[in-house]
Protein backbone atom coordinates (compact mmCIF):
# COMPACT_ATOMS: atom_id res chain seq x y z
CA UNK A 1 0.00 0.00 0.00
CA UNK A 2 1.56 3.46 -1.01
CA UNK A 3 0.69 7.06 0.55
CA UNK A 4 0.12 6.07 4.31
CA UNK A 5 0.39 8.51 6.68
CA UNK A 6 0.77 8.87 10.76
CA UNK A 7 1.36 12.64 10.86
CA UNK A 8 -0.50 15.80 9.27
CA UNK A 9 1.41 18.91 10.53
CA UNK A 10 -0.93 22.21 10.13
CA UNK A 11 -0.38 25.68 10.49
CA UNK A 12 -4.00 26.57 11.60
CA UNK A 13 -7.39 24.60 13.81
CA UNK A 14 -9.58 23.80 12.55
CA UNK A 15 -8.02 21.36 9.73
CA UNK A 16 -10.11 20.78 7.04
CA UNK A 17 -8.58 17.87 5.92
CA UNK A 18 -8.12 17.05 2.16
CA UNK A 19 -9.38 14.26 0.62
CA UNK A 20 -8.54 11.00 1.86
CA UNK A 21 -8.93 6.98 1.34
CA UNK A 22 -8.74 4.43 3.91
CA UNK A 23 -8.48 1.06 3.10
CA UNK A 24 -9.38 -2.13 5.36
CA UNK A 25 -9.40 -5.66 4.38
CA UNK A 26 -11.29 -8.78 6.21
CA UNK A 27 -10.61 -12.54 6.04
CA UNK A 28 -11.18 -15.64 7.71
CA UNK A 29 -14.36 -14.87 8.48
CA UNK A 30 -16.84 -16.57 6.81
CA UNK A 31 -20.43 -15.36 6.61
CA UNK A 32 -22.19 -11.93 7.10
CA UNK A 33 -20.38 -9.09 9.25
CA UNK A 34 -20.86 -5.80 10.91
CA UNK A 35 -18.06 -3.99 10.78
CA UNK A 36 -17.29 0.01 12.35
CA UNK A 37 -14.64 2.38 11.56
CA UNK A 38 -14.32 4.94 13.72
CA UNK A 39 -11.34 7.88 13.93
CA UNK A 40 -11.47 9.15 17.56
CA UNK A 41 -9.24 12.12 19.56
CA UNK A 42 -7.54 9.72 22.14
CA UNK A 43 -8.07 12.29 24.69
CA UNK A 44 -11.41 12.63 24.56
CA UNK A 45 -12.52 9.83 22.78
CA UNK A 46 -14.93 12.23 20.47
CA UNK A 47 -15.85 10.36 17.13
CA UNK A 48 -14.64 12.53 14.15
CA UNK A 49 -15.73 9.55 11.49
CA UNK A 50 -18.05 6.84 11.97
CA UNK A 51 -18.08 4.46 9.21
CA UNK A 52 -20.28 1.34 9.67
CA UNK A 53 -21.89 -0.87 7.31
CA UNK A 54 -21.82 -4.70 6.66
CA UNK A 55 -20.26 -7.46 4.15
CA UNK A 56 -20.36 -10.60 3.54
CA UNK A 57 -17.55 -13.48 2.98
CA UNK A 58 -18.59 -16.48 1.13
CA UNK A 59 -15.38 -18.55 1.84
CA UNK A 60 -12.83 -18.83 4.50
CA UNK A 61 -10.57 -18.19 1.47
CA UNK A 62 -12.53 -14.70 0.04
CA UNK A 63 -11.09 -11.44 1.13
CA UNK A 64 -13.85 -8.65 1.85
CA UNK A 65 -11.57 -5.62 0.67
CA UNK A 66 -13.63 -2.25 2.14
CA UNK A 67 -11.95 1.32 0.27
CA UNK A 68 -13.88 4.86 1.85
CA UNK A 69 -12.63 7.91 0.47
CA UNK A 70 -13.14 10.48 2.93
CA UNK A 71 -13.96 14.71 2.41
CA UNK A 72 -15.19 17.60 3.93
CA UNK A 73 -14.04 15.91 7.63
CA UNK A 74 -12.54 19.00 9.92
CA UNK A 75 -10.27 18.08 12.94
CA UNK A 76 -10.84 20.66 15.81
CA UNK A 77 -7.67 20.86 17.45
CA UNK A 78 -4.02 19.50 17.89
CA UNK A 79 -3.91 16.07 19.58
CA UNK A 80 -3.62 12.00 18.80
CA UNK A 81 -5.96 10.50 17.07
CA UNK A 82 -6.95 6.64 16.84
CA UNK A 83 -8.55 4.41 13.58
CA UNK A 84 -10.24 1.75 14.70
CA UNK A 85 -11.36 -1.48 12.80
CA UNK A 86 -14.22 -3.00 14.48
CA UNK A 87 -15.75 -6.29 12.81
CA UNK A 88 -18.75 -7.44 14.69
CA UNK A 89 -18.10 -5.00 17.80
CA UNK A 90 -14.69 -6.86 18.26
CA UNK A 91 -11.53 -4.41 17.60
CA UNK A 92 -9.62 -5.98 14.72
CA UNK A 93 -6.79 -2.96 14.72
CA UNK A 94 -6.21 0.26 14.66
CA UNK A 95 -4.03 2.63 13.44
CA UNK A 96 -2.62 6.13 15.61
CA UNK A 97 -2.30 9.45 13.60
CA UNK A 98 -0.45 12.85 15.07
CA UNK A 99 -2.19 16.26 14.39
CA UNK A 100 0.14 19.09 15.61
CA UNK A 101 0.50 22.48 14.92
CA UNK A 102 3.37 24.05 13.37
CA UNK A 103 5.25 27.35 13.43
CA UNK A 104 6.33 26.93 9.57
CA UNK A 105 3.86 26.86 7.45
CA UNK A 106 6.08 26.33 4.67
CA UNK A 107 7.01 22.42 6.08
CA UNK A 108 5.48 19.53 4.78
CA UNK A 109 2.20 19.05 6.13
CA UNK A 110 2.13 15.44 5.64
CA UNK A 111 5.01 12.51 6.97
CA UNK A 112 4.18 9.62 4.88
CA UNK A 113 5.60 6.47 5.96
CA UNK A 114 6.20 4.84 2.29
Amino acid sequence: IIGTFSQINTPTFPLAMPPWSIYAAATNCKGKHEFALNLANSDTSQVLLPISGNFEIQSEDDVAELTFNVGGMLIPKEGNYILSFYIDGEIIGSRKLKIQLIQNPGAQNVQRND
